[in-house]
């Protein structure tokens, strides 16, 4: 049996808050934004960009917590990728949501 480690919120460097936005803006990122996106995900951001407008809500955790990671970091760099384990689900479907998910054409 292994014993599970807790975690004082109040010394995280990153803490979840409701207000905090997820939007995920395709124009906005960088080349280094779409190489983690890819390393991240094991997809091309085309069939990223693809699946994200097709079924984001059937998309597989990793691949949404990638795509939190990516879009929360613009806002606050020193989020990392073990932080997006406390953003809601809802946060990030709602932020996937309209033109944010256009893959670059």
């Amino acid at each position: 049996m292994t014993a599970k480690k807790a975690v004082d919120q109040t010394t995280a460097a990153f803490v979840w808050q409701d207000d905090m936005n997820v939007a995920l803006d395709f124009d906005s990122l960088t080349l280094g934004d779409l190489e983690d996106l890819e390393d991240l995900t094991g997809l091309g951001i085309r069939k990223l960009g693809t699946s994200l407008q097709q079924n984001a809500d059937e998309m597989p955790v990793a691949h949404l917590r990638a795509l939190a990671y990516v879009a929360l970091r613009k806002g606050h760099p020193g989020v990392t990728y073990d932080d997006t384990r406390a953003v809601p689900l809802t946060a990030i479907l709602g932020g996937l949501s309209g033109d944010a998910v256009d893959p670059p054409g």
